[in-house]
Parts: structure tokens; sequence; C-alpha cells
């Protein structure tokens, strides 16, 4: 009986590439496919929107006018879901709370 080797998915590891060699081939493939790059944007588009839509709507038209600070500002928006993807994670659900009593 054989046991199933999992593959170590470290970065750079699984293709003997360094990190950054990786993004910029991981880049590549997503400009040269249409569909991926829509996902990726509808994607980017729906977590903005659920951060903070107002702030959304504003880094939208900084980067529609191509204005310098546009990728800074999108920058911070998306920091700041990670970080609330964090604290949501971390917190104790009430329900959790709820079952240990």
């Amino acid at each position: 009986m054989s046991i199933p080797i999992q593959p170590k998915l470290a970065s750079g590891k699984r293709f003997g590439l360094a990190h950054d060699a990786i993004f910029r081939l991981w880049k590549s493939a997503l400009k040269d496919d249409d569909t991926l790059i829509d996902e990726a944007i509808a994607g980017t588009y729906d977590r903005m929107i659920s951060i903070d839509p107002v702030r959304a709507e504003k880094v939208m038209s900084l980067i529609i006018r191509r204005h310098a600070d546009a990728k800074n500002a999108l920058k911070d928006l998306l920091s700041q879901g990670r970080q609330q993807s964090c604290d949501n994670y971390n917190k104790p659900s009430s329900l959790s709370s709820a079952t240990r009593s």
C-alpha cells in the first residue's frame, strides 16, 4: 500500500523559482487571459465595495483619472479589508461564546 505524497506548496520551492519570478509569471498569465483578468477585477471591485462603498467609489475615480495617488489609495483600501478580515477571524463569535456557557 502506497501513501500519497502531499506536495509542498511553499512559494518558489514548487517550481524552483524565486518568489518574484513566480509572481511575474502569474502576472503575465493573468494579462494574457481576458477572462482571468475580468475575474480578478470583479473580485477586487466586490471586495472594495464590501469594505467601504463610499471610499471605493473615490478610489475608482482616482484610478479612472490616472491620479498619482491612485495606487496608494487602492493599497490602503485593500489593506483595510485584510485587517478587517483578520479582526473578524480572530474575534470569537457570539455562537461559540454561547455554547461555552
